[in-house]
C-alpha cells in the first residue's frame, strides 16, 4: 500500500488545530504520516501540536527558529517525508473523511503524477457545480495551465492535490535553486511550486468527487486588513511570477507562458488599484506601479 505524507505548515493557527487533528484522525486511508512544521508561532499552538504528536509514531514535528513563510516551511517538511505520495494541508481547511482515499484510488487507476480535487470556498458549500473528471497527458499537462481560466482555477490552493514523491524528486534541483530566492514569499507560493511540477508532469488527473474545503476568513481579500499588507502581498506575487518566468526561460517554455504572465500581472494591477481606492492610497499605488514597472 502506498504511503501518504501530509505536510502541514502552521503559523499562529492555534484556534484551528483541534479541528485539524480531528480531520486527520478521521481519514479512511490507513497508511499516512503527518508532518507539522511550526513556523515560529507565538500563540502557543506548538504545545497543542507536540501534545497531539505524543505517542503517535505517524506524526512528526519540525519547529522553525524564525518565521520562514509557508513556501520554505513546506519544503522543510518535504525533506522529512518518507511517503510515496505528498499532500499539503492548511490547518484551517478541511475535507471529507474519505478525501485522500478517493484521490489515491484515482492516482492508482490513472497512473497520474498529480491528482487534483475539487475546491470549494467554505462560504459556498451549498452552491457546488457538478464537474466531469478528466485527464491530461504529455504536453497537454503544461499547455492546459497556460490558459488564464485554467491558471486561476488550479492555483487557488496548493493543498487540493496529491503528488507523487518521484515528481518532487525529479524537480528537486530546481527547487533548491528557487528556495533561497523565495524567502518570506507570502502570496503566489502555490503558483510557484505548481508551475514547476506541471512542467515536468506526464499525466495529471482531475477528480472532482473529492472536495477540498477552503476556509475563507471574514473580509478576506488580497489587501487583508491594512494597506501595508496590500502592497507587501502584491510584491510577493510579482516576485513569485518573476521566479517562474526565470525558470521557464531556462526550460524554453516561456513562449507558452508569456500570455499568462502578462494577463496575470494586468489582473493583479487592476485588483491593486481597486483595493488602493478602497484604502485611500491611490498615490502609493501610482508610486508602486512606477517603481515595479507594472
Amino acid at each position: 500500500m502506498l504511503k501518504l505524507s501530509i505536510i502541514i505548515p502552521v503559523y499562529n493557527g492555534k484556534k484551528f488545530l483541534k479541528t485539524c487533528f480531528k480531520n486527520i484522525l478521521s481519514q479512511t486511508y490507513p497508511n499516512i504520516e503527518v508532518i507539522f512544521v511550526d513556523d515560529a508561532s507565538t500563540d502557543g499552538g506548538d504545545k497543542l501540536i507536540y501534545n497531539f504528536a505524543k505517542n503517535k509514531d505517524f506524526v512528526k514535528v519540525i519547529k522553525n527558529e524564525k518565521n520562514l513563510g509557508i513556501f520554505i516551511s513546506r519544503f522543510k517538511g518535504l525533506e522529512l517525508a518518507t511517503g510515496d505520495i505528498i499532500a499539503f494541508l492548511d490547518c484551517d481547511d478541511y475535507f471529507d473523511k474519505n478525501y485522500y482515499e478517493i484521490l489515491i484510488e484515482n492516482m492508482l487507476k490513472t497512473n497520474a503524477d498529480i491528482v487534483i480535487s475539487d475546491f470549494v470556498n467554505s462560504t459556498e458549500q451549498n452552491n457546488i457545480t457538478k464537474k466531469e473528471d478528466f485527464i491530461l497527458q504529455g504536453e497537454k499537462c503544461f499547455d492546459f495551465f497556460c490558459t488564464f481560466d485554467s491558471f486561476r482555477e488550479v492555483y487557488d490552493s496548493g493543498c487540493r492535490r496529491i503528488i507523487k514523491k518521484a515528481l518532487y524528486d525529479e524537480c528537486n534541483s530546481v527547487f533548491k535553486l528557487l528556495l533561497p530566492r523565495a524567502q518570506n514569499i507570502v502570496g503566489g507560493e502555490d503558483t510557484l511550486y505548481t508551475m514547476v511540477l506541471v512542467s515536468r508532469a506526464k499525466c495529471i488527473s482531475f477528480c472532482f468527487e473529492a472536495k477540498y474545503i477552503y476556509y475563507r476568513h471574514p473580509n478576506q481579500s488580497i489587501c487583508m486588513d491594512n494597506k501595508e499588507k496590500l502592497f507587501t502581498q502584491t510584491l510577493s506575487r510579482i516576485r513569485s511570477m518573476n521566479l517562474i518566468k526565470a525558470y521557464l526561460q531556462i526550460e524554453g517554455l516561456m513562449d507558452k507562458y508569456q500570455y499568462i504572465y502578462d494577463t496575470y500581472l494586468e489582473s493583479l494591477k487592476h485588483k491593486l488599484f481597486l483595493d488602493s481606492f478602497k484604502f485611500g492610497c491611490v498615490k502609493e499605488y501610482m508610486e508602486f506601479i512606477k517603481k515595479y514597472n507594472m
